[in-house]
C-alpha cells in the first residue's frame, strides 16, 4: 500500500470518527427518551469503530484491500485484537469492561433499543446505568473523543500535517491511480 492512499483511507475513517462526536455533542441534550438516547450511543459507538479503523489502515504494512476486509466489522473487540493497544490499553480496557459491544450498533432502531434495555416489561438497570446516565455516557464519549485525538496524532505523527498543493504539484495519474484503488477495494 502506498503512503498517500493508506493516509487517505485512514483520514476517511477518521473524519467519520469526528463527525460521530459531533453529532452526539449538538444532539445529547435534546435526546430524551429510549430510542433517541440509543442512536447517540450508537453514534459513540461508531466513532470508536472508525477510530479504530483508521489506526488500524495507519499502521498496516499490506495491501488497503486486505487491510479493508481484515476490519469489516462493527465489533470493537475484533478491531482492538487487530492492533497493539498498548498505548490506548486504557481505552481498550474501558470498552472491554463496559462491554460496549454487548448493546452493538443494533440499538440504533427502536424496536432493538426496547428489546435490550427493557427487562420484565419495564426499563431497567441496563437503561437506568447506561444511556440514561448523563455521567456514564459522558465517560462513553469522553473515551471515544480521547481515541479520535490519539489516531489523530499518530497520524500527523506519521504523515505531518495536511498541506495546501498547487495545481502544477498535483499528479493527476497518482490522484486517478489511487481513486481506482479504492473503488476497488470492496470487489473480489
Amino acid at each position: 500500500m502506498n503512503d498517500d492512499l493508506r493516509k487517505e483511507i485512514a483520514g476517511f475513517f477518521l473524519t467519520d470518527s469526528s463527525n460521530y462526536l459531533a453529532r452526539y455533542d449538538a444532539l445529547i441534550k435534546a435526546f430524551t427518551d429510549i430510542s433517541t438516547r440509543s442512536k447517540i450511543l450508537v453514534d459513540l459507538l461508531f466513532s470508536f469503530e472508525c477510530s479504530l479503523k483508521s489506526l488500524i489502515f495507519l499502521r498496516s504494512g499490506v495491501d488497503e484491500k486486505k487491510t479493508y476486509k481484515k476490519i469489516r466489522t462493527h465489533d470493537l473487540n475484533k478491531l482492538l485484537s487487530k492492533i497493539d493497544t498498548a498505548q490506548i490499553q486504557h481505552i481498550a480496557d474501558f470498552i472491554i469492561n463496559e462491554k460496549l459491544d454487548d448493546i452493538s450498533v443494533g440499538v440504533r432502531y427502536t424496536l432493538e433499543a426496547n428489546i435490550k434495555f427493557r427487562e420484565h416489561n419495564v426499563l431497567g438497570k441496563k437503561y437506568y446505568n447506561t444511556i440514561a446516565s448523563y455521567p456514564w455516557i459522558n465517560e462513553v464519549y469522553q473515551k471515544a473523543k480521547e481515541l479520535n485525538e490519539f489516531v489523530r496524532s499518530e497520524s500527523i505523527s506519521m504523515f505531518g500535517f495536511i498541506t495546501i498543493q498547487t495545481l502544477s504539484d498535483i499528479d493527476i495519474d497518482k490522484l486517478k491511480e489511487n481513486g481506482d484503488r479504492i473503488n476497488n477495494i470492496n470487489n473480489p
